[in-house]
């Protein structure tokens, strides 16, 4: 008992200080149109998506942010740029085009920081997903073609510098995600059938054949699209358009366990495009409202026990998120974070940094306590997400209804409330549960 009060102390300890304050704010003027896709390279940022121009600027469909400006890469791509990624010192660029930067190049191109050039004989259709295998020094792709340098390549192909080469028989359609997990090589997407054999929208290259990983996803429709994947602490992640995984409830995100696909700490209400591991958490971009009772509209993240908002969120869909000079990216559809105009594109940023939660909420409180049935809070904030620590240090979401929490089937003891404001400013108070 000596050792859980000790550890509750800590924790009240570390809630109490060093609080920093984060909020959305512009990069640049933004973008006419959709961000679909970030990479860092060379120190800089890369975007890519539906946009022609970036700080009001001629961009097709690619830019690049200096820390001060948006500037085109020559003259871009011809048609949307939807992947990015570095593979042997060059920025490879995926997407629906046929010409990047007046060279031919379908479906995908490689800019080496001055001057575009093909990838090959490139593709006979549009490319979606990009990872590098960087054991082996290969890049594999995926996306809508079924050629790759002249290849026969059923929607993933893999590049080794020199040579395109199919990666076994493929997948039966359209290809959106690649992940490297455990040495090994994960595929999602619209598909069902990967070399031949049934695989509901992910499966798994082993080097030699593909294999389905557990029975899959389905959505209310039948569909049940693999936007996303994620290798986070050790666990892989899928976003994407779902409600059932293996059976399970595990709508629009779920993780592997090793043997079956479970929920990730409550259900989201709208798909996810966007998995991202920046810093210790995972970070959810999307088309959704809630996790579970959490209001967090399109962005999120978690922390491996519980979700957190960003401020308010967005007004749109987000696709991309990254982390860049140690602030978190955030691209999509949306034109408004936090309420706030922003084109496109915004960053997380630390405000402030306060102590003992000095000009964080202002005079919150609450009444009655010790209480042991309704715990009232009276504050001048809009609370956005709220959750308990009990003295074993166990954190847990509690629903907040017209400032106050039912806190009856609470056991007896003392509790720590945390609670976040609009624009991620947090406050600790103390309760007594009789």
């Amino acid at each position: 008992m000596k050792a859980k009060l000790t550890l509750f102390l800590l924790l009240l300890t570390i809630l109490s200080f060093n609080i920093e304050a984060q909020t959305w704010n512009a990069v640049g003027t933004g973008m006419n149109n959709g961000v679909l896709t970030t990479a860092v390279y060379n120190g800089e940022l890369y975007a890519g998506g539906f946009f022609t121009t970036a700080d009001g600027n001629s961009a097709n469909h690619i830019a690049k942010w200096n820390g001060t400006a948006w500037l085109p890469l020559g003259v871009g791509a011809d048609a949307t740029v939807e992947v990015l990624a570095v593979y042997n010192g060059e920025l490879y660029v995926g997407g629906s085009f046929s010409n990047a930067g007046g060279v031919a190049a379908m479906g995908i191109a490689k800019w080496n920081g001055t001057v575009w050039s093909a990838v090959g004989a490139s593709m006979n259709n549009g490319v979606r997903a990009l990872v590098v295998d960087t054991v082996n020094n290969i890049l594999y792709v995926g996306g809508r073609f079924t050629m790759a340098g002249g290849t026969a390549a059923n929607y993933i192909a893999k590049w080794d510098g020199t040579i395109w080469s199919a990666v076994g028989q493929g997948m039966n359609t359209n290809l959106l995600s690649l992940v490297m997990y455990n040495g090994q090589l994960y595929a999602g997407g619209e598909f069902t059938q990967a070399d031949a054999q049934p695989a509901k929208h992910i499966a798994v290259w082993n080097g030699t054949s593909w294999a389905p990983v557990g029975v899959g996803f389905i959505n209310g429709g039948g569909t049940g699209y693999i936007y996303s994947l994620l290798s986070y602490n050790g666990e892989l992640y899928a976003g994407g358009e779902f409600r059932i995984a293996d059976g399970n409830t595990a709508s629009y995100l779920a993780k592997w366990t090793g043997t079956v696909w479970a929920s990730v700490g409550g259900t989201m209400d709208g798909t996810v495009y966007e998995l991202s591991s920046i810093n210790g958490n995972l970070y959810a971009g999307g088309s959704f409202y809630h996790v579970g009772v959490l209001l967090c509209n399109d962005i999120a993240y978690w922390d491996g026990t519980t979700w957190f908002t960003m401020a308010t969120g967005m007004d749109g869909i987000v696709y991309s998120i990254i982390n860049f000079n140690s602030e978190i990216y955030a691209g999509g559809f949306y034109t408004q974070a936090d309420g706030n105009p922003m084109n496109r594109i915004s960053r997380w940023s630390p405000v402030t940094s306060v102590l003992n939660n000095k000009n964080t909420f202002t005079e919150t409180s609450l009444f009655p306590n010790p209480a042991s049935n309704i715990l009232f809070i009276k504050t001048s904030e809009k609370i956005m997400s709220i959750r308990y620590l009990n003295d074993e240090g166990k954190q847990s979401d509690i629903r907040l209804e017209n400032n106050s929490i039912n806190i009856s089937e609470l056991s007896a003891g003392i509790y720590i409330l945390q609670m976040n404001d609009a624009v991620g400013k947090t406050i600790t108070k103390k309760f007594i549960k009789e």
